[in-house]
């Protein structure tokens, strides 16, 4: 069964996991420091992800945002500012509108009609009102320096455009972990909003990505979704993929998840919804 909580996973590393209407999974991470903590990424509204973060330290706490999408800046209100990438603010603040929420809900329910019968459930029914109230963003430039210091702890960041155009990774130095947010996951990568870059530059961001494993050594990623940890060589059967795209060994067939809608393609394992090569 889902459970929603905050786990240890390294030496000073938390995982917050928390299921969408009970199911939905979306995970946030939590780094410790010795003068202060780093948030990466708040969930949704109802995450209510502050009070998995006091559970743990009362550090001053910097919070990052991965992207701009709801399910990773929706407990955004709950602190006085947040670091993004000024690449996805636009989005953001789209993902921020009560307007838009509950478009997008009411589409994802179209589109996969058998999540109402969860509305039957009065705790999901609050769930789902509180996600869609909106919020105003107070979010700030990611630092110049590229990385955030937590006192003999540094966490590096670096831009890995594709899901979105100002999604960003992560890495902690102290554990060697990489923290992939939605630019890789096990079962997909959506590539299919507006926001999404093309197959091409996504390629460009996993050719990076795998360099970089390469020279840390890098033995887990931790994605803010699906399984976990993943291994570096995921990342070389996503290129692969995108080769097979770019390529036109493989031709997608549209689909529309609810989330996003695009060209599907899969190897068997992983998938891709992408809009333009």
């Amino acid at each position: 069964m889902n459970k929603n909580g905050i786990y240890e996973i390294a030496d000073g590393v938390y995982q917050i996991r928390y299921y969408f209407l009970g199911a939905a999974d979306v995970y946030m991470y939590l780094v410790i420091g010795k003068e202060k903590a780093l948030l990466i990424d708040t969930g949704y509204a109802s995450t209510r992800v502050k009070q998995y973060v006091d559970q743990v330290t009362d550090l001053p706490l910097i919070v990052v945002n991965t992207h701009g999408h709801m399910d990773h800046i929706g407990g955004n209100r709950y602190f006085a500012e947040t670091y993004l990438s000024a690449n996805d603010l636009e989005t953001a603040k789209r993902h921020s509108e009560s307007t838009f929420l509950k478009e997008k809900n009411e589409h994802i329910f179209s589109i996969r009609p058998a999540l109402k019968g969860l509305l039957k459930d009065e705790k999901y029914v609050r769930e789902l009102v509180e996600n869609e109230k909106g919020q105003d963003l107070n979010c700030l430039d990611l630092p110049e320096t590229g990385y955030f210091d937590l006192g003999e702890r540094i966490v590096s960041f670096f831009e890995t455009p594709g899901h979105t155009q100002g999604s960003i990774c992560l890495y902690d130095e102290k554990t060697n972990v990489l923290f992939s947010a939605d630019t890789l996951c096990s079962k997909g990568v959506l590539l299919g909003f507006e926001e999404s870059t093309g197959v091409k530059e996504f390629r460009d961001t996993l050719i990076k990505m795998a360099s970089f494993c390469k020279d840390r050594e890098i033995c887990k990623i931790y994605p803010c979704h699906h399984d976990f940890p993943l291994t570096a060589d995921m990342i070389d059967a996503y290129i692969v993929l995108c080769d097979q795209i770019i390529n036109k060994k493989i031709e997608g067939t549209n689909k529309d998840t609810g989330t996003c809608d695009g060209l599907y393609v899969s190897d068997g394992k992983i998938s891709l919804i992408y809009k333009r090569i």
